[in-house]
């Protein structure tokens, strides 16, 4: 027993009319998610070249037994293929169980970006789509390693008119509406203003630089004086918060 996932215990859902259905008769399934790199090289990076952290995307491929009808409680891609499916976007979940029974769940929505069916003989046809991932996914949590004793938190927050700082709540927008207000013993990673990366400085940012400042009192996180937002602005946040 343990933590190790035997291949036949990874299964991939589609959710209709409340009820999460197996889809095909699965037999292999690819998840693979990409992080976009934006260049941050600048004349402090000497021979390297430097990086921050972009927008990300996730992709999920299926195959399996080919199946006429959604009979037996599986979906079919005849069925997947229909336009009022294919063309909108659905309700899919992967469940992860180890050899312990412990159980890790992503959901998620997409859109079917593309699949079929094939034939050869002898055996049975299959089956195979791909699912382009529209938004962020929920996942059950999981704990850092023995001594890393973090939860790792990103949302965005939004922006007043007037101010050269965020603070109070977020959004929810990357953690299906969960809101997070950050605390003093907060340790930023990241942060991006509307697609910009900005660098972390011990004091008051620079004018007219990509600085900030995590001031811890009051728990904010201020810009240059020269950066003054209009409240239509975003700002992406990546942090760390000890458990």
């Amino acid at each position: 027993m343990g933590n190790k996932v035997n291949s036949k215990n990874i299964l991939f859902y589609l959710k209709v009319d409340g009820v999460y259905y197996n889809v095909f008769c699965g037999q292999g399934l690819d998840w693979r998610q990409s992080q976009e790199m934006i260049e941050t090289t600048n004349v402090n990076s000497g021979s390297t070249t430097d990086y921050e952290s972009g927008m990300s995307t996730a992709v999920c491929s299926v195959s399996g037994v080919h199946v006429l009808d959604n009979t037996d409680s599986r979906i079919s891609w005849n069925y997947l293929q229909t336009l009022s499916i294919r063309r909108t976007k659905q309700d899919w979940k992967i469940v992860q169980t180890d050899d312990d029974g412990d159980i890790v769940v992503y959901t998620f929505q997409g859109l079917i970006q593309d699949g079929g069916f094939s034939k050869s003989i002898p055996g049975y046809s299959k089956s195979s789509a791909t699912i382009q991932v529209c938004g962020g996914v929920t996942m059950t949590t999981v704990d850092p390693p023995a001594g890393g004793a973090y939860e790792y938190i990103s949302d965005s927050w939004t922006t007043t008119n007037g101010q050269n700082y965020i603070s109070g709540a977020s959004t929810g927008n990357y953690n299906n509406a969960t809101t997070y207000t950050l605390l003093a013993t907060d340790e930023i990673m990241d942060v991006v203003v509307e697609g910009a990366p900005f660098y972390q400085v011990s004091g008051t940012p620079a004018s007219g630089e990509a600085e900030f400042f995590f001031n811890t009192s009051p728990v904010r996180i201020e810009f240059p004086s020269t950066l003054v937002f209009d409240g239509s602005q975003r700002v992406f946040v990546m942090f760390r918060r000890p458990l």
